[in-house]
């Protein structure tokens, strides 16, 4: 073979070997083709985001989606061959991980159920993997969490629906569990579908970060819940008095054998009450006395120790 030869086998080899080595884990490649949802065809040409132009898109909403590792967006508008009336709009995200995934979508799913939309399950689908908001449908899986949205006045046969939702569910993973396993224990005690992953402050509590809120049944009623594991106990009694000792957070220190509690009033008059034990720091938001919080306290740092992880 001649050198003239040899120069476009080489490119052929590099670009088939590139090809091969193709990372496919972007939001681009998740996107549903119009050969895969028979019916369809997109409006326009989906649109791509990343971290250096998400803010047109999300506008107000960057801000949330950055504290939970916001990698890119694509977005795709559907709409139905035999009625262009008829739309759904694709969000795909890219969270950068399976925590920071359910971290959004537990915050947001969070939202939906406060406005009174309750998790959709006339479609099949499962609450631990999606939820309804008052004019969507979202998913999450592995790193992946997704929007479906309506547009325009057409009707949407349900069955359609359930095509887009399966079509994306077979291409990413499966929902699984990413919580932590010493935040499993607790959160199979309680509402695991109302649990919030929190990577920034939670409450106004300045510096508590990485942490786990749920409502639970706790002393006869549901107490919305704070809990973290920290590296050893060493660890969370350095976080906790980090926390007490920080004058914007208003904590007064009350040492409850066995543990460590702090107490402070919020604004609308309710308590929140911090405590660590062994590697757990713990809280209850929003009691309505400092009685009632100090025994909802008690019996969370009960069930923390049952999972037999407080010391070290």
């Amino acid at each position: 073979m001649t050198r003239r030869g040899i120069f476009p086998a080489i490119v052929v080899i590099l670009l088939l070997s590139g090809c091969a080595g193709a990372d496919h884990s972007g939001t681009r490649w998740k996107i549903p083709a119009e050969a895969d949802v028979p019916g369809w065809k997109f409006r326009s040409a989906p649109l791509h985001y990343d971290r250096s132009n998400i803010v047109l898109y999300l506008k107000d909403r960057k801000n949330t989606y950055a504290e939970y590792g916001f990698r890119e967006l694509t977005v795709a508008r559907y709409i139905r061959v035999d009625d262009e009336n008829a739309g759904l709009t694709l969000e795909f995200f890219l969270m950068g991980s399976d925590l920071n995934a359910f971290g959004i979508f537990s915050r947001e799913r969070g939202q939906a159920v406060l406005a009174g939309h309750p998790p959709l399950n006339r479609l099949g689908v499962d609450s631990k993997r999606c939820y309804a908001g008052e004019h969507f449908l979202a998913c999450r899986g592995g790193p992946y969490y997704w929007k479906l949205y309506p547009s325009g006045p057409g009707k949407i046969p349900p069955g359609d629906i359930r095509a887009f939702l399966s079509t994306v569910n077979r291409q990413v993973p499966s929902a699984g569990n990413p919580l932590p396993s010493p935040c499993r224990e607790l959160a199979e005690k309680g509402e695991i579908d109302h649990i919030v992953y929190y990577p920034a402050a939670f409450d106004g509590v300045t510096g508590l970060e990485n942490v786990y809120s749920g409502i639970m049944p706790l002393r006869g009623r549901d107490s919305v819940v704070v809990y973290a594991f920290r590296e050893d106990s060493a660890a969370a009694l350095r976080e906790f008095m980090g926390l007490v000792n920080n004058e914007a957070n208003r904590f007064i220190l009350k040492s409850t054998a066995p543990y460590q509690s702090a107490f402070r009033v919020r604004d609308d008059g309710k308590y929140t009450i911090l405590g660590q034990s062994g590697r757990w720091l713990l809280g209850v938001v929003g009691a309505g006395s400092l009685e009632q919080g100090e025994a909802v306290m008690g019996e969370l740092v009960s069930l923390a120790g049952k999972c037999g992880l407080n010391s070290r």
